[in-house]
This record gives structure tokens, C-alpha cells and sequence, in this order.
């Protein structure tokens, strides 16, 4: 059975989620020399429209309150790695086996969500969101206490709140002047990118071979990766919707084709794959 790049449904990412991932795919096919060849002009297209997308989501970035939002992803890291560093030095010199025990059901809990600090702003605060609503919950608040981990826990919850007022602040902001061209360049971008790969899955159908295989499995991984990011987004947003009765926005900045304020955007897609493997975080 041929390979094929996977579906991945591209209004479900913010606006810096889907340039991230348009960026890394366009290098992939650049340092691909069958592949770059084979959709030639496809590429031109949509590395074109690629930096259009940077042009105008560097413009939406210099909107004031920006700068704060790095400053406080920067603490919610620090406080969710001297969490981590905590729990993984109880996991060795725990004084009690109690206490091992409790330290090793924490340690795979936060190796379950993935989380590397440096990673988008959305990306982070829904893994952290739903990890610390995890560990304040029914089946890890008896280890946490055990630990003596709750003033640590709180402070995560903590830096976790901060950064998403200041996010929600810069969006009410955004929203006010408008994002008309981020929106316009972001559609462009992701057709563009739609385009190039149907052209490719369409060779990897009338092409016996398998010179593209390297690159499918590069991309598909990345596909994959950004699958789970949407999985902890929304599983972030339903327990929202659950606690406050309403659904939150899903996305880290006021342009992403499924915001309120793009009416303009297209219907999104049902991700049939993404739900596959929702059961893969922790519940």
C-alpha cells in the first residue's frame, strides 16, 4: 500500500501553530530534492503565501501586551520545571516507599503530557492547564499532599492564570483594530500548503516507488505532533465549557480562521484521526 501525507485539520491551530507548521514543512521540501522537483510550482506558491503569513503574524505580534506574554510563558515554565525537577528528585530519594510510589504516579503523569517549555504559548498553556487540573483532582490530589507539593502545585495554577489574562487582554486588543490581512494571508498560506499536498499524494498513487517515503514519514510526524497539540486544546476547552458553562476560545491569538471574528473563514473540518487518539492523554 502506497504512503501518503496524513489529513490534518489546519483551522483547528492558532495562527503561530499553523506558521510553525507550514515553515517546517516547506524546509522539509526544500531539503527534499525529488520532492521539491516534483511540485515545483506548487512550492513557489506556497512559500510565497508562507511568508506573507510571517510578514503579517510578525505585524499582529508587535501589538502591545506581546512582550508581557513572553515574560509570563517564561515564569509558567520555570514554575512547571522546578515542579518537575521536584517530583523527579522524590522519585529517587523519596524517605518513605509511600512517598516513591506516589513521586513514580506523578513523574508518569507529567511524562504523559510532553511538555517542553520552549514550545508554542497555546501549545504550553493547554498542556499545563490540563495537567495541573489532573493533579488537582481526585485520582493525584492524595500524592500531591503526601509530597508536600501543594504551594508548588498552586504557584503553576498560578502563573497558568496570569498568562491567560494577559493573553485574553492582547486578543480583546486585537480584535478591536482588526486582522483582516493576518486572516487573508493565513487562508492563502494553508491553501497553498493543501495544494502542495494534494499534488504529492496524487504522485504517490501513479508512482510506484518509494523515493518520497522519507519525506512522508518526516511530515506525517509532524502532523502527528500538532494532532495532539488540538487533542490537549480541546480537551482544555471542554473541561472549561464543564466548569464555566460556556466554551473559551481554543486558540492563542484573536485571527485563526475558527475565531468568532472571522466570519469570512471556512467551515472547519471534522479531524476524524485526532479523535482516534483522543484517549491517549490522561484522563
Amino acid at each position: 500500500m502506497n504512503k501518503k501525507v496524513n489529513h490534518l485539520s489546519l483551522t483547528q491551530l492558532s495562527s503561530p501553530q499553523s506558521l510553525q507548521f507550514l515553515m517546517e514543512c516547506k524546509a522539509l521540501v526544500l531539503n527534499d530534492e525529488k520532492v521539491s522537483t516534483k511540485v515545483a510550482t506548487e512550492l513557489a506558491v506556497f512559500q510565497t503565501a508562507v511568508d506573507e503569513f510571517d510578514d503579517q503574524l510578525k505585524l499582529m505580534q508587535a501589538y502591545p501586551l506581546t512582550k508581557g506574554l513572553a515574560s509570563a510563558k517564561k515564569q509558567m515554565g520555570k514554575s512547571f520545571t522546578a515542579l518537575n525537577g521536584i517530583v523527579r528528585a522524590m522519585n529517587i530519594h523519596a524517605p518513605s516507599e509511600a512517598m516513591a510510589l506516589s513521586a513514580h504516579k506523578l513523574q508518569l503523569l507529567i511524562k504523559t503530557y510532553q511538555i517542553d517549555v520552549t514550545m508554542n504559548q497555546m501549545a504550553l498553556l493547554n498542556l499545563i492547564y490540563n495537567l495541573t487540573t489532573d493533579l488537582s483532582s481526585d485520582s493525584f490530589i492524595a500524592d500531591v499532599k503526601l509530597l508536600g507539593l501543594e504551594l508548588w502545585v498552586k504557584s503553576l495554577i498560578h502563573e497558568k492564570e496570569s498568562f491567560e489574562k494577559l493573553l485574553n487582554d492582547r486578543n480583546a486588543t486585537i480584535r478591536l483594530k482588526g486582522t483582516g490581512h493576518l486572516v487573508a494571508s493565513r487562508q492563502k498560506a494553508e491553501k497553498a500548503y493543501i495544494e502542495m499536498v494534494e499534488k504529492l499524494n496524487a504522485l504517490l498513487i501513479t508512482e510506484s516507488t518509494t523515493d518520497y517515503d522519507s519525506f512522508v514519514d518526516s511530515l506525517n510526524l509532524k502532523i502527528q505532533y500538532q494532532k495532539q497539540i488540538v487533542i490537549a486544546q480541546n480537551k482544555r476547552a471542554k473541561t472549561l465549557a464543564q466548569n464555566e458553562g460556556e466554551k473559551p476560545s481554543t486558540s492563542d491569538d484573536a485571527t485563526a480562521p475558527n475565531a468568532e471574528t472571522d466570519n469570512d473563514a471556512p467551515a472547519q473540518d471534522a479531524d476524524a484521526d485526532v479523535k482516534q487518539v483522543e484517549n491517549s492523554q490522561p484522563e
